[in-house]
């Protein structure tokens, strides 16, 4: 895998589960299996891109909260 294909795949494993729909993540870096219940990361590799993937979505729920908020602000303006 490219090292784009590993983080696409990092992405897509945290994303499911998330939703609930898989229970561990395979690293794509080492190949080690992560359960829940495993107290950390398996390589610095796994750990970088977990943390760029959960802040870049956080991100994009703060941009989708202040999208609504300025929606409704204009509804409200536009109503006065």
């Amino acid at each position: 895998m490219t090292p784009k294909q590993k983080v696409e795949d990092l992405e897509l494993q945290i994303n499911r589960c998330m939703r609930g729909e898989q229970t561990s993540i395979k690293c794509p870096y080492c190949g080690v299996e992560i359960l829940p219940t495993d107290g950390a990361l398996c390589c610095n590799d796994m750990g970088l891109v977990v943390r760029a993937v959960l802040r870049r979505k956080a991100q994009l729920e703060v941009l989708e909260q202040a999208s609504e908020i300025m929606d409704k602000a204009a509804d409200l303006a536009a109503r006065n």
